[in-house]
């Protein structure tokens, strides 16, 4: 292999290396802040649940996550019910959910979102006092 060669080779992987480190930049970015846009959500349905007295819902729903409140207590948006919020997750998936928040604000259970982006992700977990943490591995 020739001094050229050996430049070429050296000049196409440090390329391929620069496309990788962006890519993981870019998803580590997301993630950051599709898991705020969550945390968000949860406080927005809990606050909100707290000020119409009512249960407020946090849900997964096309590709990002919902807040509304749950008039009739079934768990599911239904007509004439109002959608708070909309959170859309760029680049994001998400999966759990969903957390229901009673009307003084108490999560009717524990619960968890994990958000992945490319090769990264990350979990919420709903603890039974209403905070919201990021935690490794699962939800104890």
């Amino acid at each position: 292999m020739t001094l050229l060669e050996l430049l070429v080779v050296i000049a196409i992987l440090s390329v391929l290396l620069a496309l990788v480190a962006r890519s993981d930049w870019v998803a580590a970015f997301r993630l950051r802040s599709a898991l705020s846009e969550a945390r968000q959500a949860a406080a927005l349905a809990r606050t909100e649940a707290v000020r119409r007295e009512a249960e407020a819902v946090l849900e997964v729903a096309g590709g990002g996550l919902r807040v509304f409140v749950d008039g009739n207590g079934n768990g599911q948006l239904d007509a004439g019910e109002p959608v708070l919020r909309e959170f859309r997750l760029q680049g994001t998936a998400v999966e759990g959910g969903p957390w229901r928040f009673n009307g003084a604000g108490q999560p009717a259970g524990t619960g968890s979102l994990r958000l992945k982006a490319g090769r990264l992700e990350g979990l919420l977990c709903l603890r039974s006092g209403g905070a919201v943490e990021e935690v490794k591995g699962a939800c104890n």
